[in-house]
Formats: structure tokens, sequence, C-alpha cells
């Protein structure tokens, strides 16, 4: 047991090296069937990627914005699971460039397969510089563009300046207020009709 516990703490802590800086904190809200991060300090927020400064620690704190979900970027980091109106941590660093795929590996319905999202590490003077390109270009996010976007759908990418962390934060109370059952119904119609294309 007392491997096992030393084990655990050393995976979930950061990284060796990089104790003494301070990590990029970037909360990660998983829904049906994308996955968004927000940036607070930088006061963005993308949908489907993640850009993160390489050889930085950086601090995910993630939740859920309805079904549970888990959060895997293999080359980076364990998988931790997502919940609604909890909180789980992950740390992780990529000591050089690079692309990471990252996907949801807990099935939570028909857009389960969409549900992948790519780590782009990037030196600590590209971050910055798309940082400010993020400003500069993208819409504001709104509460109503939020709102839409977490109705069950598969999307592209999307950036935003602002979060949606002024308006909710999933591992707090307040998650149901976006979870709307009915636009998972599926009609018989629609599934004799999915039968019928699948045995053509």
């Amino acid at each position: 047991m007392i491997p096992t516990v030393q084990t655990i703490n050393e995976v979930e802590d950061i990284p060796q090296g990089y104790k003494e800086d301070e990590p990029l904190v970037i909360h990660v809200t998983s829904a049906d069937w994308k996955w968004i991060f927000s940036y607070p300090e930088q006061n963005i927020e993308t949908v489907n990627y993640l850009n993160i400064p390489a050889d930085h620690p950086v601090k995910l704190k993630m939740t859920s914005a309805g079904t549970m979900q888990s959060f895997w970027v293999p080359e980076l980091a364990g998988q931790k699971y997502t919940m609604a109106n909890m909180q789980t941590k992950l740390n992780l660093v990529a000591d050089h460039p690079g692309s990471f795929y990252g996907r949801n590996t807990n099935f939570n319905g028909r857009g389960y397969a969409h549900m992948d999202f790519e780590v782009q590490a990037q030196t600590q003077d590209d971050f910055n510089q798309w940082v400010q390109d993020v400003k500069n270009t993208a819409n504001e996010l709104t509460e109503d563009k939020y709102a839409e976007l977490l109705k069950p759908s598969v999307i592209g990418r999307e950036t935003y300046n602002g979060t949606h962390l002024q308006w909710i934060n999933h591992a707090e109370e307040g998650s149901g207020e976006y979870i709307h059952p009915e636009l998972y119904e599926l009609s018989h119609e629609v599934e004799n009709e999915e039968e019928e294309t699948s045995n053509n």
C-alpha cells in the first residue's frame, strides 16, 4: 500500500524540476460532445483545442457541464474523470514544443467518437503571441452563445474573448440550469430511419 500511495502522489504532483514555477491555470469543462478550455488569467476561451507553453507547468481544473466524461492526453499525463458540481485536478508539462492528441475515454452517447482535441505546446513567445492574436481577433463570448455551445452537438474548433467562468463554474452549484434532457431524446422514427440506412 505504501509504494502505491507514494507513486500516486508523485504522479498527481507537479513534475520534478518545475515545482518552483508558477503553473498556468486552465479550467477544463467537458460537454456533450466537446471540450471547453478557459484561461482565466488571459481571459480567453477555446473549444476543442488547448494551447500551452512548453517547458512550463500547467494545472488543469476540470469539471463537467453534464454527463461524466474522461480527460486523457496519453503523451502528457494520466487520465482523470470530469463530473458536474465537483472539480478534479491534473498537473502536466510538455517538455518540448509539439502537438499531442487528447480525447474523452468515457462513453457518453452518439457523439463520443468525435470528442477529441489537440494540445499544442508552443514556445513561450509563440504562446504569448497566440494569446495576443486571440485578444485582437476573436469574438466576445456571451452567455447566450455559451448556452448554445453546451447543447449536445459535434462542432469544430472555436475561440473567444472572455470565459464562461464569469457566469458559471460547473464545479460549483448551477450546472443543472444548462442541462436539457429533452435534447438527448431520439424518436422511434429517427431510430427506424437509422436502422434502414444501416441495412441498405
